[in-house]
């Protein structure tokens, strides 16, 4: 068994390995691939400040783990074993991989391990700890084992849930009163994705108002987040991200900065075939044929600090109920930290229970373990 450190000329490599590892799982669609190539090849804009080394682990000429040992400038004192993947649950193969972790993070200065970062929470986070048929759009899949891997070599588990409702006949519970109040103080407004860059820029610039406190996040830049909505924008309605502002007392906005966001769109993953991922039959099966889609999910939101508990988040889930009743069987939403009260308590009074559940895992450096485990 060997671990290969592949070179700028070999990452095709580790992409190769990453498309192929899932053959056997079908129902994981590629929506990460694309843009882990464009780090491999230094083409995307995250590029300018990340240090990356991705490994392989090779048996009999084989590649069985892999993963991109990295560092970004918004996170230093995090070394991510980011896109993580393995045939089979092999300890010696994760603990070649690990060794090398800490020895890197020991070189750059980190203080901690991450598993189920990958780069930037943007991109997803957790490895899903559950066995489960279900595969919803924009969320990792993964074998239950990477999880154990992770926990028997001494990684602390910070759980992640998610929520779940039935909308059949389902009706936010307000009353006519403060429906009233709620649209007499917020204005809601959709995004124009005919002008993706500047509702992009605009979405950056509130992401990092509202979770500039948030565990991992860091500030993005515009260019990174085009790069993250590009490739499906063309999927998208206005509808599926909303902005909130405050009303002013003449009616309109008080300012052209909102307050808070919401970002959902349908399950599309229903539209996409097992081992597949979006392509121009994706479009026509969802613009021309308009084959229905079960599951919509809410995939962010966020409200300024000083805004909160002040109904913005009520404002954003009323609009949401006009823009999806009658449309969906059911409502997903994205992970929450499970120390994350205030949003589970939001998730528990409003959706049916938990819905699928994941884990991002951390380790912290000991000099001592940076020579050898």
């Amino acid at each position: 068994m060997e671990l290969i450190h592949l070179a700028p000329e070999d990452q095709h490599h580790y992409m190769n390995f990453y498309r192929n590892i899932y053959h056997s799982y079908p129902k994981k669609k590629e929506d990460m691939g694309d843009f882990l190539e464009k780090i491999l090849k230094g083409k995307s804009p995250l590029n300018q400040r990340l240090d990356y080394k991705p490994v392989l682990i090779y048996e009999n000429q084989q590649p069985i783990m892999g993963a991109v040992l990295a560092r970004c400038q918004g996170l230093p004192d995090y070394l991510q074993i980011s896109f993580f993947e393995a045939v089979e649950k092999n300890r010696e193969a994760f603990l070649m991989i690990l060794q090398e972790a800490l020895n890197l993070g020991k070189k750059w200065g980190c203080k901690t391990l991450t598993g189920g970062l990958n780069l930037h929470v943007n991109y997803g986070l957790g490895f899903l700890h559950e066995d489960t048929g279900e595969v919803g759009f924009g969320m990792n899949y993964n074998p239950v084992f990477y999880n154990e891997l992770f926990q028997e070599e001494g990684f602390s588990k910070r759980d992640l849930v998610t929520y779940k409702l039935n909308l059949k006949d389902y009706h936010l519970p307000l009353r006519k009163q403060t429906r009233m109040r709620l649209d007499n103080r917020y204005i809601i407004e959709k995004a124009r994705w005919k002008d993706i860059k500047s509702t992009v820029k605009t979405y950056t610039a509130l992401n990092n108002r509202c979770f500039q406190d948030h565990l991992y996040y860091y500030p993005r830049v515009m260019e990174e987040d085009y790069e993250l909505f590009k490739p499906f924008s063309w999927l998208l309605r206005d509808e599926n991200l909303l902005f909130v502002y405050r009303r002013g007392a003449d009616g309109k906005k008080a300012t052209e900065d909102p307050v808070g966001f919401m970002l959902w769109y349908p399950d599309y993953n229903e539209l996409i075939p097992d081992g597949g991922s979006i392509t121009v039959k994706t479009l026509w099966d969802l613009k021309i044929r308009k084959k229905p889609i079960s599951t919509m999910k809410i995939v962010e939101m966020g409200i300024v600090p000083k805004e909160r508990n002040r109904g913005a988040i009520i404002a954003l889930f009323q609009e949401l109920e006009r823009c999806v009743r009658g449309n969906y069987q059911y409502l997903e939403s994205s992970w929450v930290l499970g120390n994350n009260e205030p949003s589970k308590g939001f998730g528990i009074r409003w959706a049916d229970g938990e819905g699928k559940g994941y884990a991002v895992y951390e380790r912290k450096i000991h000099s001592e373990e940076a020579t050898t485990l």
